[in-house]
């Protein structure tokens, strides 16, 4: 693996621990904790574009970045509902007066979604030797 897409898991893994190290807080500020779970799934995303020397996009829509590699990686198919549920928890719910309300509910999809992409990124990229469950 090359020092850039180590650099994008590097990210994202810090964007993760962030995320999870908030929610155990004591009063944990669930909008700041989905903003960081969107935006580990964006960087492990970003980092197969690298890997595949694919240009990155500009864009935080996640389901836009994983239809584009698909044709490389058609097993992330079953991630697009996850790109799609996680999307708006990194633009919508980023200032006051959003139309979406993050709280305590969200976290166990937010949790799961990023470990589960996670997962399927490191093992394609052949950072963890186990094949995640569909």
């Amino acid at each position: 693996m090359n020092k850039t897409v180590a650099e994008w898991i590097h990210y994202a893994d810090n964007d993760f621990l962030a995320a999870k190290i908030l929610k155990d807080s004591y009063q944990p500020p669930y909008e700041i904790i989905a903003f960081h779970c969107q935006q580990a799934a964006e960087k492990y995303l970003k980092a197969l574009y690298v890997n595949s020397n694919q240009p990155i996009m500009r864009t935080h829509d996640l389901g836009v970045l994983l239809e584009i590699l698909l044709p490389l990686y058609p097993e992330l198919k079953s991630l697009l509902e996850i790109c799609d549920r996680l999307t708006p928890f990194g633009v919508v719910t980023r200032y006051p007066g959003s139309s979406m309300t993050v709280g305590e509910s969200h976290m166990g999809f937010l949790m799961n979604a990023v470990e589960k992409m996670r997962g399927y990124i490191l093992f394609l990229l052949g950072m963890e030797k186990n094949r995640p469950l569909s």
